[in-house]
């Protein structure tokens, strides 16, 4: 295999054919000739060669997805994305975060309205989905699937610069959606829920403390999460530097277990874009072949 081979297998499947004949084939053609005419020396030009090559790799698959012809395929995603991220989060807020009373009636009504004894269970998993947020944690990166399959069937002029912009855009989404987002929601519902309890003990009861997040790791954003992570047992009471409140016990494996998931979301999310995009195109190409 001659040096540049795979990199020319890499342009043609990557960028459009018009920038790839003008940009990097001639790139590719420039690190061949200098490789051949370097004698001994050649690892400084392979270098210098493979750089150039991937600088100009990256300028063509960013042209390629703000060019015209690439709009459509871009816009077909978002519009993908959107529809199932917001139905998502309608089912998620009709059947697990209404009172039980709406619940039950929206299940009779789906069922035919037949009577569900069963379905006090939606309560529970109510309460324990919105402690996790699970569109914005989960919804996010699924949706990343649809939104490149109709995307990439929908046309094709949907070019692969295109598609790994939104691709990246879409994981960029879910670490803000999971990191950011959904803790500072968990934030505030633990916020509220507080000073309910506190107005309606009328605070006499109780000497109430300002509220402590470090206890709860899906509370925490990207920075308080990992410094979490890392940091050493906590030893709270002064005179007793040996001893780990029960409270703090694993804290640090509770707070990189989460890490851990949340960067699984993002690598779902990826991996689910790009899926997308490959079954997208494939199917395309399948229809075009047959019409042919």
């Amino acid at each position: 295999m001659a040096v540049g081979d795979t990199l020319h297998r890499i342009a043609r499947s990557s960028c459009s054919s018009e920038l790839c004949g003008q940009v990097l084939e001639p790139a590719i053609a420039d690190l061949q000739h200098q490789y051949a005419h370097a004698g001994r020396a050649r690892l400084r030009p392979l270098l210098g060669g493979y750089a150039a090559f991937w600088w100009s790799f990256a300028s063509c698959l960013a042209r390629d997805a703000v060019s015209r012809e690439s709009r459509s395929g871009v816009s077909a995603a978002a519009l993908a994305f959107a529809v199932v991220v917001g139905t998502l989060g309608a089912c998620e807020v009709l059947f697990l975060h209404t009172v039980p009373d709406i619940r039950m009636a929206t299940f009779r009504v789906l069922y035919g309205g037949r009577d569900l004894p069963y379905v006090g269970w939606t309560a529970w998993i109510g309460w324990s989905a919105w402690i996790d947020t699970g569109t914005l944690m989960f919804g996010v990166p699924f949706a990343m699937f649809p939104a490149l399959l109709y995307a990439a069937r929908r046309g094709a002029a949907f070019a692969p610069g295109a598609a790994l912009m939104t691709i990246a855009l879409g994981t960029l989404l879910t670490t803000a959606s999971s990191g950011w987002i959904a803790p500072a929601v968990v934030r505030w519902d633990a916020i509220r829920e507080y000073g309910r309890f506190v107005a309606g003990t009328g605070g006499q009861t109780f000497r109430f403390r300002p509220m402590e997040f470090d206890g709860c790791p899906d509370c925490q954003a990207w920075p308080g999460l990992i410094r979490g992570a890392v940091a050493p047992l906590k030893h709270r009471y002064p005179g007793y530097s040996q001893y780990v409140a029960p409270e703090d016990r694993g804290l640090p494996e509770r707070y990189q277990a989460v890490l851990r998931e949340r960067l699984l979301l993002a690598a779902f999310a990826m991996s689910a874009g790009l899926a997308g995009w490959w079954l997208g195109s494939r199917s395309r190409l399948l229809k075009t072949s047959r019409n042919a």
